[in-house]
């Protein structure tokens, strides 16, 4: 039986080493998502705030008092800084660094960033974006993360109305909060709209599947992550309605969710969902940047993930 645990282990960690090479794919585990701080599939809305990353829309993009403003000096920036597939509506004047993107425009933009351009892409002509296509991936990429088993060692623990996850493992690390117990010991999805949240993340990275219901919250008076750029949020096709309260600490998968914010606050890696519409809450642009390396979905039994990346290839 070992020696057939070893065999299969071993086919599924040459198969991820032609589906992943070591290097080529080290930015794109989020496919064309990965370099915005916001990538939605539908519409945006920000109100009196402002993004320090890119930000992508599929349908209509309104900055009322906000803008994009993407530093010279940030890593990571793609060639179009702000991308609206309908249109770029800023009703009270708004800016947008670097390069902008929209099938149509209105109201006063200003476009700050030096040698950036403003095009306007009309009736014709292709979106620089396939937002279909891209959630397509995003939304088995979902799907198949919540399927992983929790890392043995790693988990969440909850007292004195904080909840502590941690990771101890190098390369992936799960953790997977169901949506209800009747034992008080365990944390549940809604307690994340309730509990102070600390993430430790020892090595590696983490991917924390939350089977939340159809309206889930993620909201904390404090929320702490050792290191926000190795950690993803990750809410599957149960969550159709996700509500952000105050400070984000992470990157957010949830892309079958219509999200809100309820307060002001920081959200500083991705957030991928299908809208979102929201005020005072600035999104800083620290993005997930890390990928598993070669034969690690394999060792942790993540066939359905490589399946995943067996499809996603077969698109490109």
């Amino acid at each position: 039986m070992l020696s057939r645990n070893l065999w299969v282990t071993g086919v599924f960690s040459v198969f991820f080493l032609g589906v992943f090479p070591p290097s080529a794919e080290a930015t794109t585990f989020l496919d064309g998502a990965s370099q915005y701080s916001v990538f939605v599939q539908q519409s945006f809305t920000m109100t009196g705030s402002d993004s320090k990353g890119s930000v992508a829309a599929g349908t209509v993009m309104t900055l009322s008092t906000s803008g994009v403003s993407v530093a010279s000096g940030y890593t990571g920036t793609p060639a179009w800084s702000v991308v609206a597939g309908t249109s770029l509506n800023c009703p009270n004047g708004c800016s947008a660094d670097g390069n902008i993107w929209a099938r149509a425009e209105t109201g006063t933009i200003y476009n700050n960033y030096s040698g950036g351009t403003n095009t306007i892409g009309g009736a014709g002509g292709t979106d620089p974006i396939d937002f279909s296509g891209q959630f397509t991936q995003l939304k088995s990429l979902s799907t198949s993360l919540s399927g992983m088993a929790t890392t043995s060692g790693d988990g969440c623990t909850v007292a004195y109305g904080t909840i502590t996850c941690t990771a101890t493992k190098a390369g992936l690390n799960v953790i997977n909060i169901p949506a209800s117990s009747t034992d008080p010991n365990v944390v549940t999805a809604a307690m994340l709209g309730t509990d102070d949240l600390v993430f430790n993340i020892n090595a590696g990275y983490l991917v924390v599947n939350v089977a939340g219901a159809a309206a889930s919250t993620l909201a904390a008076n404090s929320f702490k992550t050792s290191d926000v750029t190795k950690l993803l949020i990750n809410y599957s096709s149960a969550t159709t309605s996700l509500t952000l309260g105050g400070t984000v600490d992470a990157s957010v998968l949830a892309p079958w969710a219509a999200v809100t914010s309820s307060a002001n606050g920081q959200f500083t890696g991705n957030l991928i969902a299908q809208s979102y519409s929201g005020g005072g809450l600035e999104f800083e642009g620290e993005l997930f940047n890390e990928l598993p390396e070669p034969g690690t979905f394999a060792m942790l039994g993540g066939g359905a993930l490589l399946l995943w990346a067996a499809r996603r290839r077969a698109r490109r």
